[in-house]
């Protein structure tokens, strides 16, 4: 009989997996337990899950953002270029970013009277099939409730990718990193 033993990187990209599903889980199931939740996507860099946006769910969801930023290097921008889509978002625009933040930090303005201090944000990483300087194992968009990156009155969010380093999962700040939101505000 064969004996079968795991490598270090399937252990631990395993267990990245089983995390970023635990992730969605929670995230779906509890909404009243933290304004922190997120919802966490695992994407193969070559995957072809196509486009997915944060849509309006009538009632509930005053304000969604599709965010496709560009592969940085890869080519010169127009200059009317904005990361956010105008056909799959409504009442958010692009805010202004502390230069002190790390790299992968999102701000954004909510319009339609949103009190971002009332609002929950549920995130989630968003397969674009544009250019990368970087394929990530893993890649996670987290909503920052109160971060300190932003001007007082708009909202925080953070990209992630994680890899594989000497066996270990290594989280890593990245702007390329494509997600949606919406937001749930009473």
């Amino acid at each position: 009989m064969l004996k079968y033993h795991s490598s270090p990187a399937m252990v631990v990209a395993l267990l990245a997996l089983f995390i970023a599903m635990g992730g969605v889980g929670y995230a779906a199931s509890d909404s009243t337990s933290s304004p922190q939740q997120s919802t966490v996507a695992a994407r193969q860099g070559s995957g072809k899950s196509g486009k997915h946006a944060a849509k309006a769910v009538p009632g509930l969801t005053r304000a969604y953002a599709l965010v496709t930023p560009p592969c940085g290097g890869c080519a010169k921008l127009p200059r009317d270029f904005s990361p956010i889509s105008r056909t799959q978002s409504m009442n958010v625009t692009l805010g202004s970013v502390s230069p002190s933040a790390p790299v992968g930090t999102w701000c954004f303005v909510l319009g339609g009277g949103i009190n971002p201090t009332a609002a929950t944000i549920v995130t989630s990483v968003v397969n674009d099939g544009g250019p990368r300087r970087y394929h990530f194992l893993l890649e996670t968009a987290q909503w920052v409730a109160g971060g300190s990156a932003c001007s007082q009155n708009q909202i925080e969010v953070q990209t992630l990718g994680y890899i594989v380093e000497g066996g270990s999962l290594i989280a890593v700040p990245n702007h390329e990193i494509a997600f949606s939101f919406s937001v749930d505000s009473k």
